[in-house]
């Protein structure tokens, strides 16, 4: 089967997928990030189209006819603000979701969709390339306390809120050492960033450490005991960051709020690892310190369920067997 991959969007997590899911194919695959309306005519070459957008686009000008030889799909990276937006977006013989509440909006708003619910993947960080770990918790200090790392950052009062909480819960009780790397340079970011230094500096809320420049995030995930995704809106280009991938295939604990789609899969391990609220986060991480001892169990097998669902080999043969013409549509 000849097979064109096309994702035309810059957004790094969505490029960073494509690639990988590419590599793991066992097609002849061709990638393009062209923009979608210069690709009618090479979509005629090719036995499968499989575009990857966010729910933000609209059907391409490109699109073969239902009816032709090339069977066309959709990997829709994101949630739209309404379920009846993917009405316009949908255009695909078949679809691919990240999660089931994505899926199960598209079957009720478009009944005769079929729809597939296939997370992301990417490529592990070489082993080779990461800092070891015991250098790392030397770096930052953690002693025989658990090295929480945050993988997102926040822009808003609402994420502030929940952060300071658990700043402040983390340096009141003890047994924590949290980092919270540095993401994103906007100037809302930045801002938000700066009072919560204030405050760290202020309360001597010194467990904490709020980094103020890019560091190497793979290997702070390596040396991590869990981590933290604290975020309630997901990516308006690409929802599940494969941040959160890496952790959970690292074997690293992310504890994240009831939002799709990361909740699910890690819902689908450790459904106490789920956060309703901001207070819950300082309760889950009480509970994990509380099963210190069991953590490398944990965390081995964390890493084999995530890895079943997310390495790149497990996704591309996912996508391999929607690509098999014999199945029906």
């Amino acid at each position: 089967m000849k097979i064109l991959l096309i994702c035309p969007f810059a957004n790094a997590d969505a490029k960073a997928f494509v690639e990988s899911l590419a590599q793991g194919l066992d097609s002849d695959i061709k990638l393009s990030d062209s923009g979608l309306n210069t690709l009618f005519l090479q979509q005629k070459k090719f036995d499968i189209v499989h575009f990857f957008l966010p729910a933000t686009s609209k059907s391409p000008l490109g699109v073969p006819k239902k009816g032709s030889n090339t069977l066309v799909l959709q990997t829709i990276f994101n949630l739209p603000r309404e379920p009846e937006a993917y009405r316009k977006v949908v255009f695909a013989d078949r679809v691919v979701v990240f999660s089931e509440q994505e899926s199960s909006a598209i079957r009720q708003q478009i009944p005769e969709t079929a729809v597939h619910v296939i997370p992301p993947c990417n490529q592990s960080p070489s082993v080779t390339k990461l800092e070891p770990a015991a250098a790392i918790r030397e770096k930052y200090d953690v002693q025989n306390r658990l090295l929480v790392i945050a993988l997102n950052d926040f822009c808003d009062q609402q994420h502030f809120t929940a952060f300071l909480y658990t700043v402040r819960e983390y340096n009141r009780r003890g047994g924590f050492r949290f980092v919270i790397p540095l993401y994103r340079q906007d100037k809302q970011s930045i801002l938000w960033r700066n009072r919560l230094a204030e405050a760290i500096q202020k309360e001597k809320l010194h467990s904490t450490i709020l980094l103020n420049a890019l560091v190497d995030v793979h290997s702070l995930i390596d040396a991590a005991d869990f981590t933290l995704f604290m975020d309630k809106r997901p990516d308006r280009a690409f929802g599940f960051p494969l941040i959160t991938v890496e952790a959970l295939c690292a074997g690293k604990p992310v504890l994240c709020y009831n939002v799709p789609p990361v909740n699910e899969v890690v819902a689908a391990f450790r459904k106490d690892w789920i956060a309703s609220v901001n207070e819950d986060f300082s309760r889950m991480s009480r509970d994990l310190l509380k099963e210190t001892s069991r953590l490398e169990q944990i965390s081995t097998e964390l890493a084999r369920f995530a890895r079943s669902k997310m390495s790149v080999d497990s996704v591309a043969q996912s996508y391999e067997q929607l690509y098999n013409p014999r199945l029906s549509l």
